[in-house]
Formats: structure tokens, C-alpha cells, sequence
């Protein structure tokens, strides 16, 4: 029953907002969720130079990477949702966490970034390889006493600054196709929709499509992990 009524709501608040083709769209992501168990991803890019928001939008945060031994002791607070696990992949350097923090040290909002590879259980199920120069961002959050200050944003424009320390000049991620405050909130970042990535079951294995590299700035989903095949970007 409680599900019933989270999705009503959330219909209601569809139509509201985002009018009939949004509803539309959010219902039969329902029924074929249910169905087929569907999932799809709408791939979202942002390129350096297109990105409008920043730090600045937050003056009086301090926004900046956060090291693996201040991430292990941020872990102790669960409303936090950090593991000693997630401390653990800073320390292998293909990741980072790009964070808000308050005067007195208080952690706000933080978003993780990927170089290189993602796994699956990151990525809606798909493994994915990145292309030098461009980092995947995943696993954003803000706490909920600061929710409706924009850090998501700004935190989002600062990282993509602070990482061309590491070569990084894009970034990109993945958005459900039917969450149109997240795909409004990145339209508003800067971001273009480069394309979809799904999966679907009924019987036997799920099934995944994505789009080839060549037609997402030469990041490679799924199947195309390791391929031989070369991409022209």
C-alpha cells in the first residue's frame, strides 16, 4: 500500500511540474519495470567550458577533494552514507570525492568521480571505460539540513575544475530517463543528452544495450569493455 501511494504521489507531482508527456512517460516506465523489469539511463554530458555553475554560487563553503582518511572518518556518521569501503577506493587512485564542507568542518554535499573504469554496481549495471579525459560522476549526495542550496551543482562545477589536475575536460553520467528534476537540474548545469542505456529481463539473462563509443565521445558500456575495436571520437 505504501508503494501505491509513493507512486500516486509521485505521479501527481509529475503532472504538476512537468505536464502529460512526462506523465506519460513515467507511467509506462512503471509498467514495464514491472513487467520486464526496464531500466534505462539517460546519458548526460558536460564539457568544461559549457559549465554555468560553480563554487561561487556557495561562498561560504569550502569545497574541495576530500582525503581517504577523512572519508574513513566521516564513515562513522551514518546519515552520511560513506563506508571505510569507499575510503579505500581514493587510496587505489582512480577515484575521488569532490565535497562541500561547512566552516566548522561539517561535510554538506560530496559527489564521487571516476577515471578509467567504473564498475557495474556503479554504472546501472553496465561496466564502463572511460576515455583519457573525461571522468564519470556518480554517488552524489547533500545532507538534508542543506538541501535547496544548490551544492550538488556547485560542487559539480568545482570538481570538473579541480580535475583537469588530472587531465579531465568532460564529464559524464548517468540520469534515469523519467527523473526530470535531476534532468533539469543538468540541463541547467550545462549538460547535453548524449543518449540511453538500458537493460531489461523476463527470462534467462538480463539484457543490456548501450550506445556504441563512437557515438558517445568514445566511452565504452558493457560489451564494448575491452574491445579491440577502434573508436573515432
Amino acid at each position: 500500500m505504501a508503494n501505491v501511494v509513493h507512486c500516486l504521489g509521485r505521479l501527481r507531482e509529475t503532472w504538476r511540474s512537468y505536464g502529460p508527456r512526462a506523465t506519460a512517460l513515467f507511467l509506462c516506465d512503471r509498467l514495464l519495470a514491472r513487467t520486464i523489469h526496464l531500466d534505462v539511463e539517460t546519458i548526460v554530458w558536460l564539457d568544461a567550458g559549457a559549465v554555468r555553475i560553480g563554487p561561487e554560487q556557495a561562498p561560504t563553503f569550502e569545497f574541495r577533494f576530500l582525503t581517504a582518511d577523512e572519508v574513513d572518518a566521516f564513515a562513522g556518521d551514518p546519515e552520511l552514507h560513506l563506508t571505510h569501503a569507499c575510503a579505500d577506493r581514493i587510496r587505489r587512485g582512480r577515484d575521488f570525492c569532490y565535497a562541500a564542507l561547512t566552516p566548522d568542518g561539517r561535510l554538506a554535499a560530496y559527489g564521487w568521480y571516476a577515471i578509467e573504469r567504473i564498475e557495474a554496481e556503479h554504472c546501472a549495471g553496465f561496466e564502463l571505460e572511460l576515455p583519457a579525459g573525461v571522468a564519470y560522476m556518480y554517488k552524489g549526495y547533500t545532507h538534508p539540513e542543506f538541501r535547496g542550496a544548490r551544492l550538488h551543482g556547485a560542487g559539480m562545477g568545482g570538481a570538473l575544475k579541480a580535475l583537469a589536475a588530472y587531465g579531465v575536460t568532460a564529464l559524464i553520467s548517468l540520469v534515469h530517463w523519467t527523473n526530470q528534476a535531476s534532468l533539469r537540474s543538468c540541463r541547467r548545469l550545462g549538460y547535453v543528452e548524449i543518449g540511453h542505456v538500458s537493460s531489461w529481463w523476463v527470462r534467462g539473462p538480463r539484457h543490456l544495450h548501450a550506445p556504441a563509443p563512437q557515438r558517445i565521445h568514445g566511452a565504452r558500456f558493457g560489451a564494448y569493455c575491452n574491445s579491440a575495436e577502434p573508436v573515432a571520437v
